[in-house]
């Protein structure tokens, strides 16, 4: 379950968000790069120190019902970690995915519906695959206006808390919220600090369900999103940065004018970017390929 910090976090930047609703922003998926979608806004830190209670997270809101010309998509949220290099032999990305269905897929009609969620560790360039398995209680449809799907991860001294929560932001319906703390896998070290951290919205990866996902409708803000990094050390900031991934999708990600800042977080510190995910309007729809 989230922790009530990040709880009333979310209740208060619920009217940051709504502030920024009729600007717009951008994201993607998995890793190499793929420029298809920018501006990229990431969180970046130059903290190279043990943060032990570090957490992230990625809540991204429906602003109008859509379509995909493809399966299913996922929100996924890559954070860089304990920099080593992706040659180096100690893990240095975690990805935190959460996937969306489209009903066709899963038996329903119509509809998006939250079907899975897990993290994934790379040490170098090896992905270690999912672990952190959530069990999702029951089938939420997202395609509804002010909907959120909100996915976070907490370092903590058993390793990695997993959490995920879907509710009904109209009518204050929270429909469920998860927890899972687990360490991590073999062949993955601990992770230490957060130091890049990116938020985005892309094809499920996999050919049998829509590697790059197209969304409509045209010239629509389809979602409202933020990225939040919270670390013990006041040295975030946040930057335009090439994709980290490389599933693609037609949605542009340009932040909000004043949606990234700094504050403090009771004992910690916390940076937010806000933005908005919609379909770009100059030059229709955007075809992509995995670098």
């Amino acid at each position: 379950m989230a922790t009530s910090e990040s709880l009333a976090k979310y209740v208060t930047l619920g009217v940051v968000l709504a502030l920024f609703s009729l600007t717009a922003f951008i994201p993607t998926a998995v890793f190499a790069t793929n420029n298809d979608q920018y501006n990229n806004r990431q969180i970046t830190s130059t903290n190279t120190s043990n943060d032990l209670g570090w957490w992230e997270a990625f809540n991204v809101r429906t602003n109008t019902t859509f379509s995909i010309g493809t399966k299913a998509f996922t929100l996924q949220q890559n954070a860089l970690v304990n920099k080593c290099g992706v040659g180096g032999s100690c893990t240095w990305w975690i990805q935190m995915i959460t996937g969306i269905d489209a009903g066709s897929l899963i038996g329903r009609s119509g509809g998006y519906w939250v079907h899975d969620a897990h993290l994934e560790p790379f040490v170098g360039v090896n992905d270690l695959g999912s672990f952190c398995k959530l069990t999702i209680p029951k089938s939420v449809n997202i395609d509804q206006y002010n909907f959120d799907t909100i996915e976070q991860v907490t370092n903590g001294t058993s390793g990695l808390t997993f959490q995920l929560w879907v509710e009904d932001k109209t009518n204050n319906t929270v429909f469920y919220s998860l927890s899972q703390t687990c360490s991590m896998p073999t062949g993955a070290t601990p992770v230490d600090y957060a130091y890049q951290v990116e938020g985005v919205i892309a094809g499920c990866g996999s050919s049998n369900c829509g590697t790059n996902v197209s969304f409509s409708p045209l010239s629509h803000n389809i979602f409202g999103a933020f990225i939040d990094l919270v670390s013990n050390y006041n040295v975030m900031s946040s930057s335009v940065k090439t994709t980290q991934t490389a599933e693609g999708s037609n949605l542009y990600q340009i932040p909000s004018t004043g949606g990234y800042y700094s504050t403090t977080y009771g004992s910690k510190y916390l940076y937010t970017v806000v933005s908005s995910e919609f379909f770009y309007s100059n030059g229709g729809e955007v075809t992509k390929t995995d670098s």
